[in-house]
């Protein structure tokens, strides 16, 4: 009886994550164009996503807030944002590189 009642304690008290979708556009700060093929990841995660022609990205993490990504171009200064609610419609600007 005491093993049933410790193994539901485990899944009552587990907290229970959602999937978030995250997805925006990369621009550079100089042209205010998108970036194509810019790369982004979650920091302490295995979500991944790269940029398409027109600088959209899109993907789906687990991960809880907040929730920090990483943003890196051949060409641009990389970057890491923290999100702490709003996934959506990203708008993220990029500095040219030195």
């Amino acid at each position: 009886m005491y093993l049933l009642f410790l193994t539901l304690q485990l899944f009552i008290s587990k907290p229970v994550f959602e999937a978030n979708e995250v997805s925006g556009t990369i621009i550079s700060e100089e042209t205010k164009s998108p970036i194509d093929k810019a790369y982004l990841y979650v920091v302490k995660g295995e979500e991944e996503a790269t940029t398409d022609a027109n600088g959209n990205f899109r993907f789906t993490t687990w991960q809880d807030k907040p929730v920090k990504i990483f943003i890196s171009h051949k060409n641009f200064k990389s970057r890491v944002i923290t999100l702490n609610g709003v996934y959506r419609n990203l708008r993220i600007v990029l500095a040219k590189s030195q």
